[in-house]
């Protein structure tokens, strides 16, 4: 589908300010940073806040929000406000999102059923696990009751090799890293989901997933829950003893050791090692010391009837040396199966994998899209200065991005979300560039919705918005209101233009016809007086190698008493690496429309005198790609810089 027609004389400007510094109002203030959205108010408009988990004095960097869509209920992972300018942050976030949109669909795992950018913040939508009428709803829940049985035990072991198994297969070379009890939870049907992939390493994705997380001093954190103190990575009454040295490189043998020590504390009550400290960095150093030096004391010896064959599984998951424990989940889901066998016990068979449906496939295929904008717009932002750091800049700069990634749903979804950010009379930005797409898709009844939204808000703004609410009322043959509104402007080949797209509607090839020759006209007489004024010292641009002879070509068929030598002369920079002035292509863009719309309206309007001239000067200058990339040139041109940076 063609692109909407604007001008690049005027366009130029336009998407200067609308791109190459969106990303020019002030960042968010210090006393709103940490603004949460309260429970009752409802979430992009769409979902309704049932609960806040976490945030300022709460958690470390996150924050979960438990939200309805009619009634289905979601968990909706996000960060704090405050660190919404951490570039490192920011981007391992996205990082633990695309690992776990690369997971997939498990009923052992927790779903991460989509991603969206919300006020310029990203939005994890997951599974939301309902816990028991006990108000369990972690395996660290149920510990908090007692130690597990035998069958509860072997059951949920189970099922976490199944989804380990899942994750790592959908994943090559995944690790976890912080596998502990807070970390499976249960739903009311006992089923156990692995959650929370923020500090997975994976090799296939080639990214390192160290998110910052809890903070060491946290309102309702314990020392045994730490994620991260200084440089240590995980929960140390979980970690391998590998894990306190260099957690980047450890394999999914530190996951065995980790789900051993799980293990064992569910079946006797507590985890193999414990220590007294009068500090978390003592704590620290004294697990250290424990995991990598001191046997854990066999199971046998904590737990009532505990089966041998379970502690000896269990034992070798604990191994201090990783080549010396189970291999791989397989293994040891297979070792125990062969406990739960010897034992006689009764475990309920896992759950099947459901096949996702082809919208879920879309809307994580989606989600990935969009986190690869996000990403793009998050280092502009961040590389850049004196960006506008607004959510309205922000997510006009992501509908750029998707605009030249030809993703034309995703690019309206943006802008939709930029006006739902922004009151409509300061938006009219996304106001204009929406209402073209609308027209583009032949929704006429939507575009004159925001169009009409937006001149009741901002009277006498026609201007603004001109090039799609002339196009609307043309479509409405209101021919007469499109003339008079680019009658009140002054004359401009913005306006003429419009001009012809309204005869072009009412058929009225007279007009149509005059309208264009005059444009042709004023445009090779513009040309005629830019090559009159060069020298031979001159940097001119073109939009490719090839214009300067295009231009010679073109003008010697048209006006052949033009002297284009100079242009031999002179030092052409090709665009994206314009430094010479004038800049030929804008001019040389419209003309190759203008031109090709003549041809076109001859012939449609059955002129007695046809000329062939016209058309074969609009194919040699590209017609009708050349006009379209024009528009589009300085919007590709800000993420070819922004990529450049990065």
């Amino acid at each position: 589908m063609a692109r909407v027609n604007r001008d690049p004389s005027t366009e130029k400007t336009v998407r200067q300010e609308e791109v190459a510094t969106a990303l020019v109002t002030p960042a968010a203030s210090a006393d709103n940073m940490d603004v949460v959205w309260p429970v009752g108010s409802f979430l992009d408009g769409r979902y309704r806040v049932l609960e806040v988990r976490g945030g300022a004095g709460k958690s470390g960097m996150g924050v979960v929000y438990i939200v309805a869509d009619g009634e289905r209920k979601y968990a909706v992972k996000t960060f704090q406000q405050r660190f919404a300018q951490e570039l490192t942050f920011i981007q391992r976030f996205i990082r633990e999102a695309q690992m776990w949109m690369l997971v997939g669909f498990h009923p052992n795992i927790v779903r991460a059923y989509a991603l969206d950018i919300i006020e310029a913040t990203p939005y994890l939508f997951m599974e939301y696990v309902e816990g028991d009428a006990q108000g369990r709803y972690s395996v660290a829940d149920y510990l908090a009751q007692g130690p597990l049985s035998l069958a509860q035990g072997l059951d949920f072991a189970l099922q976490f090799c199944a989804g380990m198994i899942h994750a790592t297969s959908a994943a090559q070379g995944l690790v976890h890293r912080d596998i502990k009890p807070e970390n499976l939870l249960v739903s009311s049907e006992g089923v156990l989901k692995i959650t929370d992939f923020g500090l997975v390493g994976c090799k296939a994705c080639q990214c390192e997933m160290l998110s910052h997380f809890e903070e060491l001093g946290e309102v309702g954190r314990t020392e045994k829950s730490l994620t991260q103190v200084g440089t240590v990575f995980g929960t140390p009454a979980y970690m391998a003893p590998e894990q306190f040295e260099e957690a980047r490189s450890v394999t999914l043998a530190a996951d065995v050791y980790a789900f051993g020590c799980c293990m064992y504390e569910w079946f006797c009550g507590m985890p193999p090692f414990q220590v007294r400290a009068r500090s978390t960095q003592e704590r620290i150093e004294k697990l250290r010391r424990q995991h990598r030096q001191t046997p854990p004391r066999p199971l046998t010896e904590r737990m009532a009837d505990c089966p041998a064959a379970l502690s000896d599984v269990i034992a070798r998951c604990l191994e201090k040396k990783p080549q010396d424990r189970w291999p791989d989940f397989e293994t040891l889901q297979a070792a125990l199966l062969g406990v739960v066998d010897a034992c006689g016990v009764n475990v309920k068979p896992l759950l099947k994998i459901p096949d996702p449906s082809p919208r879920e496939v879309a809307e994580q295929m989606r989600s990935l899209t969009l986190l690869e904008g996000y990403a793009q717009a998050i280092r502009l932002r961040n590389l850049r200065e004196h960006q506008n750091q607004s959510p309205y800049a922000f997510h006009l700069a992501l509908a750029s991005y998707f605009h030249c990634e030809q993703d034309t749903p995703e690019e309206a979804r943006q802008l939709a979300k930029a006006l739902r950010v922004r009151d409509t009379e300061m938006g009219y930005e996304a106001v204009r560039r929406w209402a073209d797409l609308l027209l583009l898709e032949e929704k006429y009844a939507q575009a004159g919705e925001v169009l009409e939204t937006f001149l009741t808000r901002c009277p006498d703004c026609e201007e603004r918005v001109l090039e799609p609410y002339v196009r609307w009322l043309a479509h409405q043959k209101r021919y007469d209101d499109a003339l008079g509104c680019l009658a009140t402007l002054p004359i401009s080949i913005r306006t003429q233009f419009l001009q012809t797209e309204v005869f072009q509607k009412k058929k009225d090839y007279t007009a149509l016809i005059a309208s264009h020759k005059a444009i042709v006209a004023q445009l090779l007489d513009h040309l005629a007086e830019l090559i009159a004024g060069l020298t031979e010292e001159d940097s001119v641009g073109f939009a490719y190698p090839d214009d300067a002879g295009v231009l010679t070509a073109v003008l010697a068929s048209l006006r052949p008493e033009i002297n284009t030598e100079i242009l031999k002369k002179v030092t052409s920079c090709i665009w994206p690496d314009l430094r010479g002035y004038p800049d030929f292509a804008p001019d040389m863009a419209w003309l190759s429309e203008s031109l090709g719309a003549l041809a076109s309206s001859l012939k449609s309007g059955k002129s007695s005198m046809p000329c062939p001239e016209y058309e074969q000067a609009a194919q040699l200058l590209g017609y009708p790609h050349r006009f379209h990339e024009q528009n589009d040139r300085d919007e590709y041109w800000f993420w070819m810089q922004e990529e450049a940076s990065c």
